[in-house]
């Protein structure tokens, strides 16, 4: 299964290399601001150009999907989900919007809060994709600053089948981590300025 990577996209709408089976999004999928245009006229056309099937969470700045004010109509091949697992290709999947609390954001909760609903996450769950980093793996702020979930991590290491976290949020800390047995890719799409940056869309064949 070919996958084509993305995260923190905020409005852009990104060209999916050729090849891709499916499209995963960890979050901030769309325009800081709460303008319901951003996804008829961006969002859900760019859904229907890539046309194979689209499955994205939320982040901290998807105050509309937060709000429940997302238009109508999306696309069929465009699905999103909050902490809700999906098999795809026959490898299970668990979707959260969810990252660690500062400021006045979308999807954001304290520690405890993170804990309950990573404690959702099913024992045989093989991939999470997470707008929310794990502590210490892909959230080092460009202050220098770790603001990933120390609960995340203590839950991915009790899942005894998963091998990978899909998350973003960080957009300094894109790249690709080692927690243990577990592969960390964040993919964030845009940089700490805001500007599409390399890689780019992260495409993984997996397994």
């Amino acid at each position: 299964m070919r996958l084509a990577l993305l995260s923190d996209t905020h409005g852009f709408c990104p060209e999916i290399p050729p090849g891709a089976d499916a499209v995963i999004h960890a979050g901030d999928i769309a325009w800081d601001r709460r303008v319901i245009e951003n996804y008829t006229d961006d969002i859900y056309p760019w859904a229907e150009r890539v046309a194979v099937p689209i499955y994205a969470t939320f982040g901290n700045h998807d105050f509309l999907a937060r709000d429940g004010k997302i238009p109508t109509g999306q696309p069929t091949n465009l699905q999103f989900l909050i902490d809700q697992a999906q098999t795809i290709n026959g490898v299970k999947f668990w979707f959260s919007p969810w990252s660690h609390l500062f400021g006045s954001w979308a999807y954001m909760l304290k520690e405890k809060g993170l804990a309950e609903r990573y404690a959702l996450i099913p024992d045989d769950t093989e991939i999470i994709v997470s707008h929310g980093p794990p502590k210490n793996f892909g959230d080092e702020t460009m202050d220098g600053k770790r603001v990933g979930s120390v609960s995340l991590v203590e839950r991915a290491m009790q899942l005894p089948k998963l091998k990978l976290i899909i998350t973003g949020h960080i957009h300094e800390a894109r790249g690709d981590y080692k927690m243990g047995r577990i592969r960390v890719m964040n993919v964030s799409y845009l940089d700490e300025y805001y500007r599409p940056a390399p890689p780019g869309v992260v495409m993984l064949d997996w397994p």
